[in-house]
C-alpha cells in the first residue's frame, strides 16, 4: 500500500506508525516539517485510497485525521477493561504483559486495603481506570490534552468518573 503513496510521502513524512486494535488498522503519518494546507490535502488525497484511518502529525499537534481518532487496548481480564486510547499518543507495546501488570498493581492495591492512588503520566487511564473500578479514588496526573479527554470518556464509559480526578 505504501509504495503506491511513496512518492507524495518521500520528502514530507519522517515516520509511519500503523496501530492495530480488533476494529483494524490505523496509519499515523509524522512529518518532518509543518505543512502547509496545500500538502495536506495532496497526502489526504493520497493516503486515503489506501487506509480508511489515519492521521497526520507534526510533533504532537494532530494537522488532520480520517476515520477513527482512537484505537480500543484491553488492559483488564479481571474485570475486562478496554481502554480507549489516542491514536499515535504512548501506549504499552506488549498488551499481554500490560494486562498481567495493571492486574497484579490492582491486586496488590486491594490486598494492602489501599483507599486512594496518584497515578503519574496517567495516560488515558492504564492504571487510574482499573484502580477506580475496583474501588480505589484516584487522582491521574497527565499533561496531554487529548489523554485528559479520553480518560475523562473512558472514565464515564465504565462509570467510575465519580471515583476518578484528572488534573
Amino acid at each position: 500500500r505504501l509504495r503506491n503513496i511513496a512518492g507524495v510521502l518521500k520528502e514530507r513524512i519522517s515516520n509511519i506508525d500503523i496501530e492495530a486494535d480488533v476494529n483494524g488498522l490505523v496509519c499515523v503519518f509524522v512529518a518532518k516539517r509543518r505543512l502547509d494546507w496545500s500538502e495536506i490535502r495532496e497526502i489526504v488525497e493520497s493516503v486515503k485510497s489506501q487506509f480508511e484511518s489515519f492521521v497526520v502529525r507534526f510533533g504532537m499537534e494532530e494537522l488532520v485525521s480520517v476515520g477513527r481518532k482512537t484505537i480500543s487496548l484491553p488492559i483488564s481480564e479481571k474485570p475486562q477493561i478496554i481502554l480507549k486510547v489516542p491514536v499515535g499518543s504512548f501506549s504499552q507495546v506488549n498488551s499481554a504483559v500490560n494486562v498481567k501488570l495493571v492486574d497484579e498493581v490492582v491486586r496488590i492495591s486491594s490486598d494492602g486495603g489501599a483507599t486512594n492512588a496518584l497515578d503519574l503520566y496517567s495516560g488515558a487511564g492504564n492504571f487510574s481506570i482499573p484502580l477506580a473500578v475496583s474501588g480505589l479514588r484516584v487522582t491521574a496526573v497527565e499533561t496531554n490534552p487529548a489523554l485528559v479527554g479520553c480518560g475523562r470518556e473512558n472514565a464515564r464509559e465504565l462509570g467510575v468518573e465519580h471515583k476518578l480526578n484528572f488534573v
